[in-house]
């Protein structure tokens, strides 16, 4: 069995590839590249805008916590002011609750390069209880 396979492997691939063979396998390689593309159309679509955007080192401090604030589903229509001084961020607005103002300052304070943040953020009062 075994001289078996190794005839069958020598015959194969000892006579090498003919020129008909490349030019086929050319045909089938630009033909799966076509269909890859096509494939893939949308997506690159999607990711279009990402062409020519700084990458996270070339963006300012401010620009990187702004971009993270934003991307943030609980405070993605909370319009927050990023103000930056050297490595010190100030957040300023309003949001609607507790959550998305400790989800800001976790954000901010994680954000690479950041070494203090300054909290102006305003939430409402929570309810007082009636004794």
């Amino acid at each position: 069995m075994g001289k078996l396979l190794w005839l069958f492997i020598s015959l194969t691939l000892l006579p090498g590839c003919k020129r008909q063979d490349t030019e086929c396998l050319s045909r089938i390689g630009k033909k799966i590249v076509a269909q890859a593309n096509s494939a893939t159309a949308d997506l690159r679509a999607r990711f279009a805008d990402w062409k020519g955007q700084k990458t996270g080192l070339e963006e300012s401090l401010e620009e990187r916590v702004q971009k993270r604030l934003r991307w943030e589903k609980v405070l993605a229509d909370v319009p927050i002011e990023v103000v930056s001084v050297g490595k010190e961020i100030e957040l300023k607005g309003l949001v609607q609750n507790a959550e998305q103002r400790e989800k800001a300052i976790t954000l901010a304070e994680s954000t690479l390069g950041v070494e203090r943040v300054i909290v102006s953020l305003q939430a409402p009062e929570p309810p007082k209880k009636e004794e």
